[in-house]
């Protein structure tokens, strides 16, 4: 259970804090309160499941489910529109041609 929350939670990372920057310099990518992780080429993935993996071992006592650390992490307060939002971007991915 502890793998498939932090995969969804890397996958709605990656998909919900890429693409939002816009062109000129860019400014930090640390997430609040998440430790970072060194990511290797091409493994953003990999690596958002780590650090989110380490943000909800660390708050583990208060929060057992991670479901507010991730909520902390995407910087969500409403989770039915954050559910909305991604249902509709899962339902719309293609495989390219």
């Amino acid at each position: 259970m502890k793998r498939l929350v932090a995969f969804a939670a890397a996958v709605a990372i990656v998909f919900f804090t890429t693409g939002q920057a816009t062109a000129g310099p860019l400014g930090s990518v640390l997430i609040r309160d998440v430790p970072h992780v060194m990511q290797k080429p091409d493994f953003c993935g990999e690596a958002c499941a780590e650090m989110y993996y380490h943000a909800f071992h660390k708050n583990a006592a208060t929060d057992r489910t991670g479901y507010k650390t991730l909520r902390s992490i995407l910087e969500e307060d409403d989770a039915d529109a954050f559910r909305k939002r991604w249902e509709k971007l899962v339902l719309e991915l293609r495989f390219r041609d």
